[in-house]
C-alpha cells in the first residue's frame, strides 16, 4: 500500500491513489451539489465569482460525508471518536461566523483530514465507483471475513459462468 523508504521517501501504490482521487472527487461533488441546493450557484452577471476558503470547502466536504454514513447507517465515525453530523455541522457554522477559515495551511489535524483517513481504513476502496454505495470493512474476525470472502467470490463466479453461457447460446455458440 504505502511504504517508507531511504533512497525513495515514500511510494504509494496505484490503487491508493486512484481511491484517495476518487475519494476527493466524490467529497468534492458533495460540497458543489449542497452548495448548489442553498443557492449558490454562479451568476452570469457576477464580475467577481463568490471564492470560498479551501478549509471551509474541505470541512463542510467532511461534514457531509458524515451526514451521508449517518443516514446510511454506519456509525464507524462515531467509533473512531469523530462527531455526530449534527455536531459537526454546528461547529462548521461557529467558526463560519468567527471567519476562522482564512488560514492558507490546512492542519493535518482537520475533521477533513480525519474523515478522508477512516474513509481510506474503514471504506471500500472500489464500491462506491462500482455499486454508488459506501461499503464499510469491517475485519474483527479475520477467519469469518475469509469465509464470507471466498463465498462472495464462489457466487459471483458462478454468476460470471451464467453469464458467459447465455452469451455463448445469444451468439450460437
Amino acid at each position: 500500500m504505502i511504504a517508507v523508504g531511504k533512497t525513495n521517501p515514500v511510494t504509494v501504490s496505484g490503487p491508493v491513489v486512484e481511491a484517495a482521487t476518487w475519494r476527493a472527487s466524490y467529497l468534492a461533488d458533495l460540497t458543489v451539489t449542497a452548495l448548489q441546493k442553498v443557492g449558490l450557484t454562479p451568476d452570469a452577471g457576477c464580475a467577481q465569482p463568490l471564492r470560498l476558503p479551501a478549509n471551509l470547502l474541505l470541512e463542510f466536504g467532511a461534514v457531509l460525508q458524515l451526514a451521508h454514513w449517518e443516514q446510511d447507517g454506519f456509525t464507524a465515525h462515531l467509533d473512531a471518536g469523530l462527531p455526530f453530523y449534527a455536531d459537526a455541522f454546528a461547529e462548521l457554522v461557529a467558526k463560519t461566523e468567527q471567519g476562522l477559515w482564512d488560514n492558507e495551511v490546512i492542519p493535518s489535524d482537520t475533521l477533513a483530514f480525519k474523515v478522508f483517513r477512516l474513509s481510506m481504513d474503514e471504506f471500500s476502496w472500489d464500491a462506491p465507483s462500482l455499486l454508488g454505495i459506501d461499503v464499510q470493512l469491517q475485519t474483527d474476525n479475520e477467519d469469518e471475513f475469509v469465509e464470507r470472502l471466498a463465498e462472495f467470490l464462489w457466487r459471483n463466479h458462478k454468476l460470471k459462468q451464467s453469464a458467459q453461457q447465455m452469451e455463448g447460446i445469444a451468439d450460437g455458440s
